[in-house]
């Protein structure tokens, strides 16, 4: 009878050793992978940040590493990539989890114009970040807010001719965790903002959305004294729009006005560079434009 039980468990604990199963990189700087379990032993290559690793084997190969003053216990683990299959060796284990990666950014912008659907955020560093959403989560976040990301490594093959095949950051999940300075706009400011086009101009709807939102960005943020009365006071806001040359140059001129005892008052002139996609401020004592971070 006791030599069934220890088979048993010899069965067991091979099994543990020799399972197959899937991490991902949880080292923000990558991980290094090595071809034999030893510290010591010559560096093949490095796998991402969040990428998606195979385990084939636990070697019980114990180590501790200091990280920036943490000890780290752990053992080798031998490894390979699911999208680099021919990157294949040993890795230390406490750089690896069971879950997906999750990171907190502001919400930037939303595509969903292509094959793909494409979500821009920033980190706190203000470095972009463009995840693949292919989920049928609703993303209905407003710029600036603050979301939690749940992603991972993960190929695409991008339709055409010749299909290619791309290393792409992939969205599992998202929820929003804050407000950001539009959300927050909104819920002071309880009316839409107005507007009206010069010049015959036909734009498309989803360009006047585009505009929209830009206007709705800069008034959400501005330090303007006579704009944030007139946000507090619930006034009557209006942007127009008009096609303007200024030094040889085309923008989209933007002019912000607000009613002030029954008469409209001009606030900001805002020109917007469509083919930079840069908004800039006028400055009307230096006659100059200033950038306007977005």
């Amino acid at each position: 009878m006791k030599r069934i039980v220890l088979l048993i468990l010899l069965i067991t604990q091979t099994s543990f050793l020799f399972a197959q199963r899937e991490m991902y990189v949880s080292a923000k700087n990558g991980l290094v992978v090595r071809t034999t379990p030893n510290k010591n032993s010559k560096r093949i290559g490095k796998f991402k940040y969040a990428e998606k690793l195979k385990v084939h084997l636990k070697t019980g190969k114990k180590i501790n590493i200091i990280d920036h003053g943490n000890v780290l216990k752990g053992e080798w683990y031998k490894v390979s990539s699911t999208g680099n299959k021919s990157l294949i060796g040993y890795v230390f284990s406490a750089y690896l989890t069971n879950s997906e990666i999750k990171n907190t950014f502001k919400f930037i912008s939303y595509n969903d114009d292509s094959d793909y659907f494409f979500l821009n955020v920033k980190d706190n560093k203000d470095s972009l970040f463009t995840f693949i959403h292919n989920t049928n989560d609703i993303i209905n976040y407003l710029k600036d807010d603050i979301v939690e990301i749940t992603w991972k490594h993960d190929t695409i093959v991008m339709a055409g001719d010749n299909s290619i095949t791309e290393a792409v950051k992939l969205l599992i999940s998202s929820k929003k965790i804050k407000d950001g300075s539009v959300s927050r706009f909104r819920k002071k400011y309880k009316k839409k903002l107005f507007y009206t086009v010069f010049n015959e101009n036909k734009y498309s709807n989803s360009y006047l959305d585009e505009i929209y939102l830009i206007v709705e960005y800069y008034i959400a943020n501005t330090k303007n004294r006579l704009l944030n009365y007139a946000i507090k006071d619930q006034k009557k806001i209006t942007y127009s729009l008009e096609n303007t040359i200024r030094n040889k140059k085309s923008y989209l001129l933007i002019q912000i006005t607000s009613s002030f005892e029954h008469k409209t008052i001009p606030l900001r002139s805002l020109y917007y560079d469509t083919n930079e996609n840069k908004l800039y401020d006028y400055d009307l004592p230096n006659d100059t434009l200033l950038e306007i971070k977005q």
